[in-house]
């Protein structure tokens, strides 16, 4: 059997240690998976509210620990908040450029596998917690994020690793006609139908990492 991990943030936590845990996108991956013949188990190492450097710091003892074949990493919803008080943002776009990358090594040194995902973008909906804030307010839910996105391509294209777009692929969804505002209540987290089409979206990837 083997181990995928999936590290990251709130949107990868999502439902791990609740009723609906087997809505997550790493549950449904590892059942898409099952569904392709591979014998596999994902392991869900996600905590909310974390950025990409305290993931650096833990992959070690909370995901190499599982001596995983595959990794995948995703973050960018709390690195990207700016914080007006200090005039920048929670995780500086380059320290973020630099935890990726770390991340990425780190699986090498013992031949694990890195698949990057850009976050989903932000929807409408987050606004409403943000009306004091300029940044967001004038340009856009997802003005700041749209950024973190794009450096998590450039990563992925410098070091020869497969991303899944999430960013693109939530975008492509609502020009669809999709209900963005059922998939994504808070316009942040995804509900239990978008993690639906977040394993649809990486299973393809992760299963050709693992080949």
């Amino acid at each position: 059997m083997k181990t995928i991990v999936c590290i990251g943030d709130s949107i990868t936590q999502s439902f791990r240690d609740t009723d609906i845990e087997h809505l997550s996108y790493p549950a449904r991956l590892q059942n898409l998976l099952a569904q392709r013949g591979l014998d596999v188990r994902v392991v869900n190492r996600g905590i909310g509210g974390e950025c990409a450097d305290s993931g650096a710091r833990r992959f070690a003892s909370h995901v190499l620990s599982h001596n995983p074949a595959a990794v995948t990493i995703m973050y960018g919803a709390n690195d990207q908040f700016f914080q007006p008080e200090e005039g920048r943002c929670r995780n500086p776009i380059d320290d973020y450029e630099a935890s990726l990358r770390s991340m990425v090594n780190q699986a090498a040194q013992i031949g694990a596998k890195a698949v990057l995902m850009t976050p989903p973008p932000f929807t409408r909906a987050f606004l409403q917690h943000l009306t004091e804030d300029r940044v967001y307010s004038i340009f856009g839910a997802s003005v700041l994020l749209g950024q973190y996105a794009d450096r998590v391509r450039v990563v992925a294209r410098d070091m020869a690793v497969p991303v899944v777009d999430m960013y693109a692929s939530f975008i492509r969804l609502s020009l669809d006609g999709a209900d963005m505002d059922a998939l994504m209540p808070d316009g942040v987290h995804p509900a239990p139908e978008a993690h639906k089409y977040m394993a649809e979206w990486m299973v393809d990837t992760v299963a050709e990492v693992l080949a």
